[in-house]
């Protein structure tokens, strides 16, 4: 599979998966759908049953016995690191406006460990789908440490960017408890059960506010809202932002009024 037809199928919603199986890794691009170990467990399956002849070739349960079998009937879907490194370099060549995120790996399954690493940055909950007749583990992250570093085709980098809407908005999520959330669908916008003088943190990705919330079990952080600020507002947000910890490093290159808070 070349370079061009792995960005080609990204840009319509395929998405790369790591495979670990007998101590080899293998690179697949294919629907994300095709990686929910137990389908049965999955709500996709209450509208569609498995087919043999529509959906994975009959499997509702991959596990780690099943596993090779299944590869083999989709070693066309396979990519080879190489091309999954040259595609990166092209797209980065032609300046492509593209999520970081989508085209890293979205989920990495490691059938040897049987554990199932989620880093789908949407609301999938692949990672909990996991085989009946197995002890599996599954995690999700927005952090791709647990890809092993020879598999790494992407820049290896930690910058979760917020998504924009045109030039003048940017997304970010934040967790409040119902009160607020109702009041603000309601309204547009906050009202006043929203106190300018409480602490709140934001988070350019949903998942991470997921992850920060509990799963929105938290109290007072029930609700997950997706919050649209102007842009020149948000710079103003971080030029007046401190740091929540620093090193050397941070303290020569901070402002003086910025290190003296922190003091």
């Amino acid at each position: 599979m070349t370079a061009t037809l792995i960005e080609e199928r990204i840009d319509v919603n395929d998405v790369v998966v790591l495979v670990k199986f007998n101590e080899k890794y293998k690179y697949y691009l294919c629907d994300k759908g095709d990686w929910i170990l137990n389908y049965n467990h999955s709500i996709r399956s209450k509208s569609e049953p498995v087919d043999s002849d529509y959906y994975r070739f009959g499997y509702e349960e991959l596990n780690s016995t099943n596993i090779g079998e299944f590869l083999m009937k989709i070693s066309e879907l396979e990519v080879e690191y190489k091309d999954l490194v040259e595609m990166y370099a092209l797209m980065e060549a032609n300046k492509k406006r593209v999520c970081e995120n989508v085209i890293r790996p979205q989920f990495y399954i490691d059938f040897d460990k049987r554990i199932f690493y989620n880093f789908y940055d949407d609301i999938g909950f692949y990672h909990l789908y996991m085989p009946d007749t197995e002890e599996w583990t599954g995690d999700i992250s927005y952090i791709w440490d647990n890809i092993p570093k020879s598999c790494r085709y992407y820049k290896e980098d930690r910058q979760i960017h917020a998504r924009s809407v045109g030039n003048d908005i940017v997304i970010v999520y934040q967790a409040f408890n119902h009160q607020i959330a109702n009041e603000v669908i309601r309204r547009g916008t906050f009202g006043e059960k929203f106190k300018l003088d409480r602490m709140t943190w934001i988070k350019p990705s949903f998942l991470w506010m997921m992850e920060r919330s509990g799963w929105a079990t938290k109290i007072n952080q029930e609700r997950i809202l997706e919050i649209h600020i102007k842009k020149d507002y948000f710079r103003k947000f971080v030029d007046n932002s401190v740091y929540t910890s620093f090193s050397e490093v941070d303290k020569r290159n901070a402002p003086e009024e910025c290190i003296m808070k922190k003091r």
